[in-house]
């Protein structure tokens, strides 16, 4: 795997530098699509509270 923004290149003899920095950056993903869930959620309640939404039928 490749990461061209970062310059990384990911093998199987990757240095240990390389492999922390993709965990972080996938530590970062997680973290960032639990925020996007999290905001959706208290959107559709809002929605709810307000009549706008009825969700699937």
């Amino acid at each position: 795997m490749e990461s061209v923004k970062e310059s990384l290149l990911f093998t199987g003899g990757t240095p240990p530098m390389a492999n922390l920095r993709l965990s972080a950056m996938g530590a970062y993903a997680e973290f960032e699509r639990s925020l996007i869930r999290e905001r959706q959620r208290e959107g559709i309640a809002l929605a709810r509270q307000c009549g706008a939404y009825k969700g699937r039928k």
